[in-house]
Protein backbone atom coordinates (compact mmCIF):
# COMPACT_ATOMS: atom_id res chain seq x y z
CA UNK A 1 0.00 0.00 0.00
CA UNK A 2 1.23 3.49 -0.79
CA UNK A 3 1.24 5.55 2.03
CA UNK A 4 3.96 8.59 1.79
CA UNK A 5 1.08 10.74 -1.41
CA UNK A 6 -0.05 10.03 -4.84
CA UNK A 7 1.91 7.99 -7.37
CA UNK A 8 1.40 8.93 -11.02
CA UNK A 9 2.16 6.41 -13.90
CA UNK A 10 2.16 7.06 -17.24
CA UNK A 11 0.81 3.40 -18.56
CA UNK A 12 0.54 3.98 -22.09
CA UNK A 13 3.07 1.49 -23.56
CA UNK A 14 1.69 -1.41 -21.14
CA UNK A 15 -2.37 -1.34 -21.66
CA UNK A 16 -3.97 -0.52 -24.78
CA UNK A 17 -7.49 -0.04 -25.63
CA UNK A 18 -10.25 -1.36 -28.24
CA UNK A 19 -13.55 0.16 -29.27
CA UNK A 20 -15.98 -2.33 -30.21
CA UNK A 21 -19.38 -1.38 -32.16
CA UNK A 22 -21.75 -3.47 -33.39
CA UNK A 23 -25.17 -5.26 -32.11
CA UNK A 24 -23.35 -8.44 -31.52
CA UNK A 25 -20.04 -6.99 -30.13
CA UNK A 26 -20.56 -8.07 -26.19
CA UNK A 27 -22.27 -11.75 -27.14
CA UNK A 28 -19.22 -12.20 -29.58
CA UNK A 29 -16.70 -11.48 -26.83
CA UNK A 30 -19.04 -13.51 -23.86
CA UNK A 31 -18.40 -16.45 -26.24
CA UNK A 32 -14.54 -15.86 -26.43
CA UNK A 33 -13.95 -15.18 -22.73
CA UNK A 34 -14.05 -16.72 -19.80
CA UNK A 35 -16.48 -14.38 -17.72
CA UNK A 36 -20.32 -14.09 -18.01
CA UNK A 37 -19.90 -10.50 -20.18
CA UNK A 38 -23.64 -10.68 -20.82
CA UNK A 39 -24.17 -10.12 -16.93
CA UNK A 40 -22.76 -5.99 -18.46
CA UNK A 41 -26.35 -4.49 -18.57
CA UNK A 42 -25.85 -1.13 -17.41
CA UNK A 43 -23.41 1.86 -18.96
CA UNK A 44 -20.44 1.83 -16.95
CA UNK A 45 -20.51 -2.00 -15.89
CA UNK A 46 -17.14 -3.49 -16.65
CA UNK A 47 -15.52 -7.40 -15.54
CA UNK A 48 -11.90 -8.96 -16.45
CA UNK A 49 -12.22 -11.97 -18.65
CA UNK A 50 -9.47 -13.86 -19.98
CA UNK A 51 -8.90 -14.81 -23.71
CA UNK A 52 -7.77 -18.53 -23.57
CA UNK A 53 -7.19 -20.28 -27.11
CA UNK A 54 -8.60 -23.65 -27.87
CA UNK A 55 -6.16 -25.38 -25.14
CA UNK A 56 -7.30 -23.13 -22.64
CA UNK A 57 -4.29 -21.71 -22.28
CA UNK A 58 -3.71 -17.59 -21.96
CA UNK A 59 -4.05 -15.26 -24.97
CA UNK A 60 -4.82 -12.07 -22.40
CA UNK A 61 -6.64 -10.74 -19.75
CA UNK A 62 -9.01 -8.54 -20.92
CA UNK A 63 -10.89 -5.45 -19.06
CA UNK A 64 -14.00 -5.10 -20.93
CA UNK A 65 -16.56 -2.18 -20.36
CA UNK A 66 -20.09 -1.46 -21.52
CA UNK A 67 -20.32 1.86 -22.65
CA UNK A 68 -23.54 3.61 -24.29
CA UNK A 69 -22.48 3.54 -27.43
CA UNK A 70 -19.78 0.61 -27.52
CA UNK A 71 -17.71 -2.14 -25.76
CA UNK A 72 -14.44 -1.09 -24.42
CA UNK A 73 -11.48 -3.32 -23.82
CA UNK A 74 -8.69 -2.71 -22.05
CA UNK A 75 -5.94 -5.20 -23.14
CA UNK A 76 -2.10 -5.31 -23.03
CA UNK A 77 -0.49 -2.74 -25.53
CA UNK A 78 1.71 -5.83 -26.94
CA UNK A 79 -1.13 -8.25 -27.19
CA UNK A 80 -3.75 -5.81 -28.97
CA UNK A 81 -2.83 -6.57 -32.49
CA UNK A 82 -3.22 -10.73 -31.61
CA UNK A 83 -6.26 -9.83 -29.87
CA UNK A 84 -8.09 -8.11 -32.69
CA UNK A 85 -6.88 -10.70 -34.92
CA UNK A 86 -8.69 -13.09 -32.35
CA UNK A 87 -12.19 -11.52 -32.31
CA UNK A 88 -11.51 -11.14 -36.15
CA UNK A 89 -10.54 -14.64 -36.89
CA UNK A 90 -13.88 -15.90 -34.91
CA UNK A 91 -16.54 -13.03 -36.11
CA UNK A 92 -18.07 -14.37 -39.21
CA UNK A 93 -21.47 -13.17 -39.68
CA UNK A 94 -21.72 -11.11 -36.96
CA UNK A 95 -22.13 -7.15 -36.27
CA UNK A 96 -19.17 -6.54 -35.13
CA UNK A 97 -16.42 -4.22 -35.46
CA UNK A 98 -13.16 -3.55 -33.82
CA UNK A 99 -11.28 -0.12 -33.16
CA UNK A 100 -7.64 -0.07 -32.01
CA UNK A 101 -7.53 3.51 -29.55
CA UNK A 102 -4.03 3.43 -28.78
CA UNK A 103 -3.01 6.74 -31.05
CA UNK A 104 -6.57 8.44 -29.83
CA UNK A 105 -6.01 7.16 -25.70
CA UNK A 106 -3.62 7.21 -23.25
CA UNK A 107 -3.91 4.51 -20.05
CA UNK A 108 -2.75 6.30 -16.96
CA UNK A 109 -2.84 5.69 -13.36
CA UNK A 110 -2.84 7.79 -10.04
CA UNK A 111 -1.89 5.44 -6.56
CA UNK A 112 -2.27 6.42 -3.23
CA UNK A 113 -4.61 6.10 0.03
CA UNK A 114 -7.09 8.70 -0.48
CA UNK A 115 -6.86 9.10 -4.40
CA UNK A 116 -10.48 8.46 -5.00
CA UNK A 117 -11.36 11.69 -2.51
CA UNK A 118 -10.25 13.98 -5.30
CA UNK A 119 -13.06 13.23 -7.41
CA UNK A 120 -16.07 13.04 -5.95
CA UNK A 121 -17.84 11.42 -9.04
CA UNK A 122 -15.94 8.22 -7.62
CA UNK A 123 -17.76 7.86 -4.63
CA UNK A 124 -19.54 4.64 -4.21
CA UNK A 125 -18.01 2.94 -7.63
CA UNK A 126 -16.98 -0.46 -6.96
CA UNK A 127 -13.88 -1.39 -9.09
CA UNK A 128 -14.29 -1.43 -12.58
CA UNK A 129 -17.90 0.68 -12.89
CA UNK A 130 -15.97 3.53 -15.00
CA UNK A 131 -17.58 7.30 -14.89
CA UNK A 132 -17.12 9.91 -17.29
CA UNK A 133 -15.47 13.02 -15.32
CA UNK A 134 -13.25 15.78 -15.53
CA UNK A 135 -9.74 16.03 -14.25
CA UNK A 136 -8.65 20.01 -14.13
CA UNK A 137 -10.17 20.63 -17.55
CA UNK A 138 -9.77 17.25 -19.37
CA UNK A 139 -12.75 15.21 -19.56
CA UNK A 140 -11.95 11.43 -19.52
CA UNK A 141 -12.97 8.13 -18.67
CA UNK A 142 -12.14 6.98 -14.95
CA UNK A 143 -12.13 3.87 -12.89
CA UNK A 144 -10.98 1.69 -9.99
CA UNK A 145 -8.35 -1.12 -11.51
CA UNK A 146 -9.21 -5.05 -9.97
CA UNK A 147 -5.40 -5.01 -8.08
CA UNK A 148 -6.80 -6.55 -4.43
CA UNK A 149 -3.87 -5.21 -2.65
CA UNK A 150 -3.74 -1.46 -4.85
CA UNK A 151 -5.31 1.41 -4.42
CA UNK A 152 -5.74 3.40 -7.77
CA UNK A 153 -8.00 5.53 -10.48
CA UNK A 154 -6.78 4.16 -13.95
CA UNK A 155 -8.13 6.92 -16.53
CA UNK A 156 -8.05 6.73 -20.50
CA UNK A 157 -7.32 10.31 -21.27
CA UNK A 158 -7.75 11.49 -24.83
CA UNK A 159 -3.64 11.84 -26.05
CA UNK A 160 -4.37 15.47 -27.13
CA UNK A 161 -5.11 16.35 -23.95
CA UNK A 162 -2.02 14.84 -22.47
CA UNK A 163 -0.17 17.82 -21.57
CA UNK A 164 -3.21 19.00 -19.63
CA UNK A 165 -3.80 15.90 -17.98
CA UNK A 166 0.11 15.63 -16.65
CA UNK A 167 -0.10 19.40 -15.93
CA UNK A 168 -3.18 18.80 -13.37
CA UNK A 169 -1.02 16.28 -11.43
CA UNK A 170 2.67 17.75 -11.55
CA UNK A 171 3.14 19.25 -7.06
CA UNK A 172 0.12 16.15 -6.98
CA UNK A 173 2.01 13.09 -7.51
CA UNK A 174 5.48 11.96 -7.56
CA UNK A 175 5.99 10.41 -11.42
CA UNK A 176 6.93 7.52 -11.57
CA UNK A 177 9.19 5.56 -14.74
CA UNK A 178 8.47 2.11 -16.04
CA UNK A 179 11.28 0.53 -13.55
CA UNK A 180 8.89 2.07 -10.54
CA UNK A 181 6.14 0.45 -12.38
CA UNK A 182 7.51 -2.89 -12.40
CA UNK A 183 8.37 -2.74 -9.20
CA UNK A 184 5.00 -1.82 -7.73
CA UNK A 185 3.13 -4.09 -9.88
CA UNK A 186 5.90 -6.97 -8.69
CA UNK A 187 5.26 -6.04 -5.16
CA UNK A 188 1.57 -5.81 -5.75
CA UNK A 189 1.47 -9.31 -7.11
CA UNK A 190 0.06 -8.05 -10.79
CA UNK A 191 0.72 -10.24 -14.00
CA UNK A 192 1.44 -8.41 -16.90
CA UNK A 193 1.52 -9.84 -20.18
CA UNK A 194 4.75 -11.56 -21.80
CA UNK A 195 5.62 -12.16 -18.26
CA UNK A 196 3.27 -13.80 -16.14
CA UNK A 197 0.47 -14.03 -19.12
CA UNK A 198 1.35 -16.12 -21.82
CA UNK A 199 0.48 -19.55 -23.61
CA UNK A 200 2.57 -21.27 -21.34
CA UNK A 201 0.13 -20.80 -18.49
CA UNK A 202 -3.56 -21.08 -18.00
CA UNK A 203 -5.69 -18.27 -16.08
CA UNK A 204 -6.14 -20.89 -13.08
CA UNK A 205 -2.42 -21.42 -12.42
CA UNK A 206 -2.20 -17.66 -12.96
CA UNK A 207 -4.75 -16.83 -10.04
CA UNK A 208 -7.67 -15.47 -12.00
CA UNK A 209 -10.27 -17.25 -10.98
CA UNK A 210 -12.55 -14.40 -10.22
CA UNK A 211 -12.64 -13.68 -14.04
CA UNK A 212 -13.87 -17.21 -14.43
CA UNK A 213 -17.38 -18.07 -14.58
CA UNK A 214 -18.39 -21.64 -14.46
CA UNK A 215 -22.38 -21.81 -15.38
CA UNK A 216 -22.05 -19.77 -18.64
CA UNK A 217 -22.16 -20.89 -21.59
CA UNK A 218 -19.58 -22.39 -24.21
CA UNK A 219 -16.21 -19.71 -24.95
CA UNK A 220 -13.20 -21.21 -26.36
CA UNK A 221 -11.03 -23.56 -24.19
CA UNK A 222 -14.17 -23.97 -22.02
CA UNK A 223 -13.68 -27.63 -21.83
CA UNK A 224 -9.97 -27.72 -20.42
CA UNK A 225 -10.59 -24.89 -18.25
CA UNK A 226 -13.91 -26.33 -16.37
CA UNK A 227 -12.59 -29.94 -16.80
CA UNK A 228 -8.53 -28.41 -14.86
CA UNK A 229 -11.21 -27.09 -12.17
CA UNK A 230 -13.53 -29.57 -11.25
CA UNK A 231 -10.83 -32.35 -11.11
CA UNK A 232 -8.65 -30.71 -9.48
CA UNK A 233 -6.30 -31.13 -12.01
CA UNK A 234 -4.32 -27.96 -11.46
CA UNK A 235 -0.81 -28.39 -10.91
CA UNK A 236 1.15 -24.90 -10.72
CA UNK A 237 0.47 -21.53 -8.99
CA UNK A 238 1.17 -18.03 -9.38
CA UNK A 239 3.52 -16.72 -6.15
CA UNK A 240 6.08 -14.42 -5.19
CA UNK A 241 8.65 -14.80 -4.50
CA UNK A 242 11.99 -13.01 -1.82
CA UNK A 243 15.10 -13.44 -3.75
CA UNK A 244 18.53 -12.40 -3.85
CA UNK A 245 19.61 -9.79 -6.74
CA UNK A 246 22.07 -12.29 -7.80
CA UNK A 247 19.69 -14.51 -9.22
CA UNK A 248 20.30 -14.93 -12.65
CA UNK A 249 18.62 -18.85 -13.36
CA UNK A 250 14.60 -18.78 -13.98
CA UNK A 251 14.23 -22.30 -13.28
CA UNK A 252 13.37 -22.67 -9.35
CA UNK A 253 14.28 -26.54 -7.89
CA UNK A 254 13.50 -28.18 -5.03
CA UNK A 255 16.71 -30.07 -4.74
CA UNK A 256 17.73 -31.60 -8.32
CA UNK A 257 13.84 -31.48 -9.31
CA UNK A 258 12.29 -28.97 -11.06
CA UNK A 259 9.38 -27.48 -9.81
CA UNK A 260 8.48 -23.45 -10.96
CA UNK A 261 9.64 -21.24 -13.16
CA UNK A 262 10.64 -17.44 -11.96
CA UNK A 263 8.82 -14.80 -14.40
CA UNK A 264 9.44 -11.72 -13.28
CA UNK A 265 12.37 -10.01 -10.93
CA UNK A 266 12.64 -6.58 -9.12
CA UNK A 267 15.22 -6.02 -6.30
CA UNK A 268 14.80 -8.58 -4.28
CA UNK A 269 11.13 -9.82 -5.01
CA UNK A 270 9.96 -11.52 -7.97
CA UNK A 271 7.02 -13.69 -9.01
CA UNK A 272 6.43 -16.70 -10.32
CA UNK A 273 5.21 -20.15 -11.02
CA UNK A 274 5.69 -23.42 -8.61
CA UNK A 275 3.93 -26.63 -8.07
CA UNK A 276 1.24 -26.89 -5.78
CA UNK A 277 3.01 -28.28 -3.45
CA UNK A 278 5.70 -25.91 -2.55
CA UNK A 279 3.22 -22.45 -2.63
CA UNK A 280 2.93 -22.50 1.13
CA UNK A 281 4.33 -19.20 2.65
CA UNK A 282 7.91 -19.46 4.01
CA UNK A 283 8.10 -22.51 1.70
CA UNK A 284 12.85 -22.73 0.85
CA UNK A 285 13.63 -23.43 -2.75
CA UNK A 286 16.28 -22.77 -4.97
CA UNK A 287 17.28 -21.23 -8.14
CA UNK A 288 20.91 -22.04 -9.55
CA UNK A 289 22.89 -21.39 -6.20
CA UNK A 290 20.53 -19.08 -4.68
CA UNK A 291 17.81 -19.77 -1.70
CA UNK A 292 14.55 -18.81 -2.41
CA UNK A 293 11.77 -18.17 -0.66
CA UNK A 294 7.98 -18.38 -0.81
CA UNK A 295 6.03 -15.66 -0.05
CA UNK A 296 2.34 -16.92 -0.65
CA UNK A 297 0.21 -17.15 -3.73
CA UNK A 298 -0.63 -14.28 -5.77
Amino acid sequence: MIKDGFKYLDLSGVYASLSIHGADALDLLDRLTTNKLMDLTDVGMGMGSVLTSNKGRIIDLLYVFKLADSILVITSYEARDKVCEWIDFYTITEDVLVEENSDQLGYHRVVGTGVADLFPQMAGLKPLQAREISVGSVSCLAFLPDVKSLTAIDFLVPTEFTTQFNAYWRGRADFIDSDGFDRMRIFNGIPVYGKELTSKFNPLEAGLIRHISFNKGCYIGQEVVARLNTYDKVQMQLVKLSLPMSVLDPVIQNGAKTIGLITSTNNEIGLGYVRNAYVAEGTVLKSGECLIEVLGTV
